[in-house]
């Protein structure tokens, strides 16, 4: 495959740690979710809907920013 295949680290990437990550593994590419918790504006939650949050995730431009800032 030649460099037609590239090795992405991630996993709790963040922009403190991102460059390290990036220096010890070698990787050119890494992946971040870079996301945050938004609350849910609804004013009722069915309680009997076990395991299904109201709350949902989105991506944080900010951490976005910051990780470019670091690997910039």
């Amino acid at each position: 495959a030649g460099d037609r295949i590239s090795l992405m680290a991630g996993a709790g990437i963040t922009a403190a740690n991102a460059v390290g990550v990036a220096e010890r593994s070698g990787c050119t590419e890494l992946h971040a979710s870079a996301k945050t918790t938004q609350p849910s504006a609804m004013r009722h939650h069915n309680p009997a809907l076990m395991g299904l949050s109201p709350d949902w995730t989105a991506t944080d431009v900010a951490q976005v920013n910051a990780l470019r800032a670091a690997l910039d």
